[in-house]
């Protein structure tokens, strides 16, 4: 078997028992460029040459014109609108305590896990007000189920955007504490 596999091997080299170069059974190095002579090579290079000053042609039609790069640490840039940052608690206009009534959806609605909410009925309150409300920033996906299930409107979207450093504790946020200091 081993034999027979070894002649039909040997039938399809050409004589010498060594291939062509570029691995082509007897096709030589001007089959693989192409077959078209100088001429064709020529007008390659200049089809390049003629792509490399198009380029050219942008890019220095770009370097006059006026930047538009903020600078940031000095210069900020205005949020949109429509800007999404992390989940705040929203304030009752009229007493400036959270709208929040910790029923809970916003933290059974997160597919992230990263609410926590724990509330409790004040004496003398018509509804229960929140005693810890967390959100893990690390976690969340700013999807914003949480906002949409509300019932109260007592969650909406911050517009701070410049949230950066190296602990990453520092973004629990103890979203009461930041409202009452929001308040201030």
């Amino acid at each position: 078997m081993a034999d027979a596999s070894c002649q039909i091997a040997a039938q399809r080299l050409p004589a010498g028992g060594r291939r062509a170069p570029g691995g082509q059974g007897g096709a030589g190095v001007a089959q693989q460029l192409g077959g078209g002579g100088l001429a064709a090579h020529v007008g390659e290079i200049g089809r390049g040459f003629w792509s490399l000053v198009i380029g050219l042609g942008v890019t220095l039609g770009e370097f006059f014109r006026p930047t538009i790069t903020v600078r940031y640490p000095h210069e900020s840039l205005k949020m949109t609108a429509r800007f999404r940052g992390h989940v705040e608690l929203a304030p009752d206009p009229a007493t400036g305590r959270p709208l929040c009534v910790a029923c809970g959806s916003c933290q059974r609605a997160c597919p992230s896990s990263c609410i926590v909410v724990e509330g409790s009925k004040r004496e003398g309150e018509r509804r229960k007000s929140p005693t810890v409300f967390r959100l893990d920033f690390t976690r969340c996906s700013l999807c914003g189920a949480c906002v949409e299930v509300c019932p109260t409107r007592g969650l909406r979207y911050s517009k701070e955007y410049n949230l950066a450093g190296t602990d990453k504790g520092a973004y629990v946020f103890d979203l009461l504490k930041r409202l009452q200091a929001g308040k201030k």
